[in-house]
């Protein structure tokens, strides 16, 4: 996030703004450079957005949109290129591992934009949903006749990763005028320094940090992929979560209720634990475990609600996910 948040800065503080956006955004940025009087860290982007209505200002918030695309487009493109160089994929792992039993599907839930999941159920061998058909251009499916795979011969479903990206993909993309608009699943060209000159005709269909994505998570293809991610949340049985700050209400609350009224139990893998994760977690005494960075190098720190601050751990660098799947598989 550290990353995205001065890439956005770097792209958007160059262009020529009205009198009102240039206020906005020099309040945004004044919150950015802003640091916590506890532990000395500045403002991160989700807070700073939400504080500050750049969604407010039409031109800023399309500034912010493509900022965010090309950052996270351009570092889809170098991982898919380690990827076909033979790099490691952790997450391949992990389906492997879940779908070597009698389950047909594992179902992640993310707010990333990019298709590290997607590369990761095709490394692995294995189907993938997103909410799309099938093709070059794929075009959004209705969820109420949704896309599925069988085994022919088998004549059974084949075993499938549902990913239901809340917030949008950078492959995803609207086209035509409001109301009469087309969501599409297209290939991509990332670059460093632009987004693809075809967004002049297709926006790109993700949703920045910031209070106005509440207001565009109401519309498809978002709503359908949040009904879908809460009925699988509200069918999951244990989760895992990876990287998550807990800081996206509308995300989280179907998953927080039933760690603490349901007691399933949830794993959390974090460099660093929010104080969100804290509150809802720890402090709420969910069944849980949250493994984060220790102080020192090869430290990790593993907090309970007994253990609130985290009982340190050294030799093993659970928190990374890599190191984690190294010591539980």
């Amino acid at each position: 996030m550290d990353q995205l948040k001065g890439a956005i800065v770097d792209a958007v503080d160059p262009l020529k703004r009205t009198g009102a956006e240039d206020e906005a955004w020099k309040q945004f940025k004044a919150v950015l450079a802003e640091k916590d009087s506890r532990t000395g860290q500045a403002t991160d982007l989700e807070t700073a957005l939400q504080r500050v209505g750049l969604h407010e200002h039409p031109a800023l918030h399309d500034a912010v949109i493509d900022a965010s695309w090309s950052r996270v487009a351009a570092d889809d493109q170098k991982a898919f290129l380690s990827f076909l160089a033979g790099g490691e994929l952790p997450l391949a792992r992990l389906f492997r591992f879940l779908l070597n039993s009698q389950h047909r599907r594992v179902t992640v839930v993310t707010p990333n934009y990019d298709r590290i999941a997607e590369y990761a159920a095709d490394v692995a061998g294995f189907c993938h949903r997103t909410g799309f058909g099938s093709g070059y251009i794929r075009t959004w499916q209705e969820m109420d006749r949704p896309v599925r795979f069988y085994h022919a011969d088998l004549k059974v479903e084949e075993r499938t990763i549902d990913i239901w990206k809340v917030h949008g993909s950078i492959d995803w993309f609207r086209i035509g005028d409001p109301g009469r608009e087309r969501i599409l699943s297209l290939p991509i060209d990332a670059s460093d320094t632009a987004p693809p000159t075809r967004m002049s005709i297709a926006r790109p269909v993700i949703v920045p940090p910031g209070r106005g994505k509440y207001e565009e998570t109401h519309r498809d293809p978002y709503r359908s992929c949040m009904r879908e991610a809460d009925r699988s949340l509200g069918q999951a049985q244990a989760f895992l979560c990876v990287g998550y700050g807990f800081n996206d209400s509308h995300l989280q609350e179907r998953l927080v209720s039933r760690c603490r009224d349901a007691r399933l139990p949830v794993v959390l893998v974090t460099r660093d634990i929010t104080p969100k994760a804290k509150e809802l977690l720890i402090d709420a005494k969910a069944n849980c475990v949250i493994l984060s960075k220790g102080k020192a190098a090869g430290m990790t720190l593993i907090h309970t609600p007994t253990q609130r601050d985290g009982v340190a751990v050294e030799g093993a660098d659970l928190w990374d996910f890599p190191h984690f799947l190294d010591f539980v598989l």
